[in-house]
């Protein structure tokens, strides 16, 4: 899967928090690889989204408050 669209912005931290969430997300779900191969072996998998995202949340807890927002800006 492409991440060509993080080009859009050209803001390098705005890159960096949406890089940031998307890689966390995917370790939450025990996907290690690359942030592309993550993102292509979570999208060619037949998933349930919505538990996937509580599975996300819940690893977010404990976390400090800024580390959560970041982890929250790709959803």
């Amino acid at each position: 899967m492409s991440l060509k669209w993080l080009e859009i912005y050209s803001s390098e931290s705005t890159v960096r928090a949406y890089r940031w969430g998307l890689e966390h997300f995917f370790k939450a779900l025990d996907f290690h690889a690359s942030l592309e191969e993550s993102a292509r072996a979570y999208f060619s998998q037949k998933r349930v989204y919505e538990e996937d995202l509580k599975t996300f949340f819940a690893s977010l807890k404990g976390k400090p408050p800024k580390s959560v927002d970041m982890g929250l800006v790709e959803l």
